[in-house]
């Protein structure tokens, strides 16, 4: 008998959880509206901050690669990273990405990378790479 009653008290609990959770379930209350907040659209103003701002490297390959970090108040979305000048001295890689950039370099020379946002905010980040050669006497 003390396990009957035990199942009625835990049923009932269950029951009366049910109840409070559908509001009782007297008279209906209107659904809540939900405004829906784009996370990709920057600050007015706004461009992308880069961390570091320029880029120095003193050899080539993989071994030097650095990483950017890229930010911008107000926006959660992807950025893009384009160069007409870095074809022989640095790589990176050209699809979107969230916030980091990895560049790689390759060459001696001077160039800039464009980084831009979704809605066209972009800022210039200027690489160097200077190699220099060691030669025996």
């Amino acid at each position: 008998m003390t396990l009957t009653k035990a199942t009625r008290i835990i049923g009932g609990i269950i029951i009366a959880s049910a109840c409070v959770a559908c509001g009782g379930g007297g008279g209906s209350s209107p659904a809540p509206v939900v405004t829906p907040v784009s996370s990709a659209t920057p600050t007015p103003g706004a461009q992308p901050a880069l961390v570091p701002s320029a880029l120095n490297f003193t050899s080539t390959g993989a071994t030097a690669i650095q990483i950017v970090s890229v930010a911008e108040a107000g926006n959660a979305g992807t950025f893009t990273a384009t160069s007409s000048t870095c074809g022989a001295i640095a790589t990176f890689p050209t699809a979107a990405f969230a916030s980091s950039l990895q560049v790689t370099p390759i060459g001696p020379g001077s160039c800039t990378i464009t980084i831009a946002d979704t809605n066209g905010a972009h800022t210039v980040l200027p690489v160097d790479v200077t190699v220099t050669s060691v030669t025996g006497s």
